[in-house]
């Protein structure tokens, strides 16, 4: 290693660019990113106490998430002998046939060589 590219250990570990970058931070940018990042969290309980609100993001459950509950629905009301309980058996079932056929559907067509 040559003398040129020697570095001492206290440069190492407290680089000057880290050093300078601290002394411009004040008290009061780190109180009002705290504050912004506190009513940031605030915000998103209220959207999930209030989904129906125009402001909040609603996510959109996926096919996967949606066939998952619908197979837990089917087996929940498998032991159950009531009219409405067959009803909704066959709906959920014709709900996933026609989610399972959407999605097929949804497939494009490719060529192997489209991956070479």
């Amino acid at each position: 290693l040559q003398t040129a590219n020697w570095m001492s250990i206290e440069s190492l570990l407290n680089p000057e660019a880290e050093h300078n970058d601290m002394e411009e931070v004040t008290d009061k940018d780190i109180f009002d990113a705290v504050m912004t990042a506190q009513k940031e969290e605030e915000a998103e309980e209220a959207c999930n106490a209030d989904a129906s609100s125009d402001g909040c993001i609603v996510l959109i459950t996926s096919r996967k998430e949606a066939l998952k509950a619908a197979s837990t629905l089917q087996q929940y009301v498998g032991s159950m002998d009531d009219p409405f309980v067959c009803q909704l058996e066959g709906l959920l079932a014709s709900f996933g046939q026609k989610t399972r056929l959407e999605e097929t559907r949804s497939l494009k067509d490719t060529k192997i060589t489209m991956y070479f």
